[in-house]
């Protein structure tokens, strides 16, 4: 009772930061699903990679091929690029020897930090967890790639199972680069980790955060989905009123056609949680 107490008036203070005074007083869940909806869109224009492939380095390497098209190449960026084109064609051991030779021969490269990015990736293939953290420690925070690297070692910290180590680094990323276009991921393992350990009023702040900051991102329906788990499963915070309501919002979403709902991976899913709630906890209804 008292971790529902705590998470509903957390809720509550995150929803107000965008709400007047006048509507800061929630004192039902149905409350707060309503103030979901109402939420005007994030002013962001881009959209961020899918869940599987959401690492940085793609986008920043793009990014610094656009800036130097039209001018004089180095050869380390020469290097970057050809240890890229190998790692996209499958090609791992000789991209990571383009990446090696950069590093080793030009350690003052403003393209280092970015091929250990792309080594540490070749690296984690093999499930090298503890290497590739090594590597990632040499990515220093004020380096463009440290969220990039900070999102790695989590996926390694967990792999190790590190799960509360893991669950500070990706908490780290979200808050301290909310701009990131892997902070709204971040956030979402965050609220998955407090779920898993137990801590469904976190979980529910962090997913409640991310449909406030990340509507256009396309983690926004991992979002809908996770909060319904949340009042589905979580001992302390389970709701099954309020999981049916979030599934159906989701589902009608997905209905309508809206970005990141219509093609949801987690649509079926979705669908079979609602019909299985609503065979064992609604059967009255029909």
């Amino acid at each position: 009772m008292k971790k529902l107490l705590t998470a509903t008036l957390g809720l509550c203070f995150i929803l107000s930061l965008s709400y007047p005074a006048e509507s800061r007083n929630y004192k039902e869940t149905e409350d707060i699903i309503k103030s979901i909806l109402q939420q005007s869109p994030s002013k962001e224009k881009k959209s961020s990679p899918s869940p599987s492939e959401k690492t940085s380095d793609d986008t920043a390497s793009s990014d610094r091929e656009d800036a130097t098209k039209g001018s004089s190449v180095s050869v380390d960026e020469v290097m970057l690029k050809n240890g890229i084109d190998l790692f996209n064609s499958g090609l791992f051991e000789h991209s990571r020897k383009a990446f090696d030779d950069l590093i080793s021969k030009s350690p003052s490269s403003p393209f280092v930090d970015t091929a250990r990015i792309w080594r540490s990736r070749i690296v984690l293939k093999k499930n090298n967890y503890r290497n590739v953290l090594k590597d990632l420690e040499q990515i220093k925070d004020t380096s463009g790639e440290y969220p990039a690297a900070q999102f790695l070692a989590a996926r390694c910290q967990l792999a190790l199972g590190k799960k509360i180590e893991a669950l500070k680094t990706y908490r780290a990323i979200a808050f301290r680069f909310p701009g990131h276009e892997l902070a709204d991921n971040a956030l979402l393992q965050t609220g998955r980790l407090y779920l898993a350990t137990g801590r469904g009023d976190r979980a529910i702040e962090a997913f409640i955060k991310m449909v406030k900051s990340y509507r256009e991102r396309e983690t926004i329906d991992d979002a809908f989905f996770y909060l319904g788990q949340t009042f589905e499963k979580d001992p302390e915070m389970r709701d099954i009123e309020t999981a049916r309501k979030i599934y159906r919002i989701f589902l009608d979403k997905s209905e309508k056609g809206e970005l990141h709902f219509k093609n949801s991976p987690l649509k079926a899913r979705v669908r079979n949680d609602l019909r299985h709630l609503e065979r064992i906890h609604f059967r009255m209804e029909r």
